[in-house]
């Protein structure tokens, strides 16, 4: 979804309260889908969402800025709205 539509954001806020900023990829994929009521995912593309999830870390030196942090998960909730399972919840 847009970072800027005002549920989208209260999203990101709820996750980063919990720390996404610091999760794990599998830990931030497991936060975007609760916010997302908790919908279930199959393996493959929880794997999917982990992998595009850990590439976002890729080649970042020390901690994310709160903005890349923001957008990681942005990221994360846009591509899980995104699959097949959403789409039919």
């Amino acid at each position: 979804g847009n970072p800027d539509n005002s549920g989208v954001k209260a999203m990101i806020d709820r996750i980063e309260a919990d720390g996404g900023h610091a999760l794990s990829p599998e830990h931030l994929v497991d936060a975007c889908l609760s916010e997302m009521g908790a919908i279930s995912v199959s393996p493959q593309t929880r794997s999917a969402l982990v992998g595009f999830a850990s590439k976002s870390d890729e080649g970042q030196s020390g901690a994310p800025s709160k903005e890349q942090a923001r957008l990681r998960v942005a990221n994360v909730l846009q591509l899980a709205a995104a699959t097949s399972e959403y789409q039919r919840s």
